[in-house]
């Protein structure tokens, strides 16, 4: 029989860590990693956006000014073709941002980025290092 000196095994840590073990050196993996914080991140947009447009009232008849700034900036500018493009623009956002202004819209909207970036959140964790010392003692009191 062989004693092993705690020192010569590499910690829980170590051997446990998925992100090192796997993720890392899977592309597959890291994809998913990558989506999961995109998913994250657009979630967190979409939630402040919405929030914001609500604060200022964006999607409302405050976007007149919207309008002619766009205006003012195409004469500036004197492009025909442009302003044809920043009114198609301004059309999409008065569009869009008049959607966020609708009360369920908004709620939907909250719900679906809250929802979506709790899930993201979760799949993110599983690629990483979870089994702690906490839950190894936990497990072992059972």
């Amino acid at each position: 029989n062989k004693v092993i000196n705690e020192q010569d095994v590499p910690s829980r840590e170590v051997v446990l860590d998925r992100f090192k073990q796997h993720t890392a050196i899977c592309p597959e993996s890291m994809s998913c990693v990558k989506n999961c914080r995109l998913i994250q991140k657009l979630s967190k947009f979409t939630f402040v956006l919405s929030i914001l447009n609500k604060v200022l009232g964006l999607g409302g008849t405050s976007t007149t000014t919207i309008t002619s700034t766009t205006h003012a900036a195409a004469a500036m500018i004197n492009l025909s073709k442009s302003s044809t493009i920043l009114n198609g623009l301004v059309s999409f956002a008065k569009n869009t941002l008049s959607y966020f202004n609708n009360p369920k819209s908004l709620i939907t909207i909250w719900i679906i980025s809250a929802m979506s970036y709790y899930v993201a959140k979760k799949i993110e964790k599983e690629f990483y290092f979870k089994y702690t010392n906490e839950y190894r003692n936990r497990d072992l009191a059972k």
